[in-house]
């Protein structure tokens, strides 16, 4: 009996885990970090409308990486990272980017494939750099590029 009664607890505990770790709504499953806010006058203007631009977020025996690791936006596309496989994050980190423009804060460890995490581009016309802050020593990296016009040599995946 004092078996059952020492394992019981122990299922007990295993369940709330699982459960609380299974306890979200991945509906739609984009993050909620804030983003690059949109400019006044595309706000006022009420035409604040850009095209979505996927990147992979990858584990496997190739190694860590972004699926593309360079990308092409337009200014007001949304970039949104998505979980294929493993753990990771994305970081725009404001030592390795242009001065003076206000950063998205440091992504959370997505762990569940199809998680997302989603930034609107809207930032000058520029390349961008951004990294996987457990995995930047394995190399995964990456590089946005933001055009004005759409001007870029750069194709999208």
């Amino acid at each position: 009996m004092k078996t059952l009664s020492l394992r019981l607890p122990s299922a007990a505990l295993l369940v709330v885990f699982t459960l609380s770790a299974c306890d979200r709504d991945d509906s739609d499953h984009e993050s909620r970090e804030p983003a690059a806010k949109p400019s006044a006058a595309a706000r006022a203007s009420g035409e604040f409308r850009g095209k979505k631009v996927d990147v992979k977020m990858i584990s496997d025996s190739k190694g860590e990486r972004y699926d593309p690791v360079e990308v092409r936006v337009e200014r007001g596309d949304s970039l949104r990272f998505i979980l294929a496989s493993g753990v990771h994050n994305v970081h725009f980190p404001p030592e390795k980017n242009p001065p003076g423009l206000q950063y998205p804060p440091i992504g959370a460890l997505l762990q569940l494939p199809g998680q997302m995490s989603s930034y609107l581009m809207d930032y000058p016309a520029g390349r961008y750099y951004f990294q996987c802050d457990i995995h930047v020593v394995l190399g995964m990296v990456g590089h946005v590029r933001v055009e004005e016009d759409g001007s870029s040599p750069l194709p999208n995946h």
